[in-house]
């Protein structure tokens, strides 16, 4: 390092936005889109419609579980885990610009 700094400890890594516009207002965001895409998929879940709808669930997650794909059934508040991991790029949350990566908010 310049200045006589010394390296960071830890794996190095370098992210890069290839989209750094707006989304535009009332499109469906990235968390909403990847929830749809089980919608019909019950899971063998007990009671759930054969055309169930999943939309995300932003509330009530835990930091550290923020980049876990969470989606709740439309018109209840039951949610489950969809997914170990949202696709790279996703936002962690509402109140945030960090974006999940490797299944980690960064």
């Amino acid at each position: 390092p310049r200045n006589g700094g010394k390296y960071c400890v830890g794996r190095r890594m370098k992210f890069r936005s290839c989209n750094t516009d707006s989304c535009p207002k009332g499109k469906q965001d990235f968390r909403e889109k990847q929830c749809s895409d089980f919608d019909g998929k019950h899971f063998n879940i007990n009671g759930l419609s054969p055309n169930v709808r999943w939309l995300p669930k932003y509330s009530g997650i835990a930091i550290k579980d923020r980049c876990k794909l969470y989606c709740r059934v439309a018109g209840t508040t039951n949610f489950y885990q969809l997914k170990d991991r949202v696709a790279d790029g996703t936002p962690c949350g509402t109140e945030t610009n960090d974006i999940c990566v490797q299944g980690l908010c960064r």
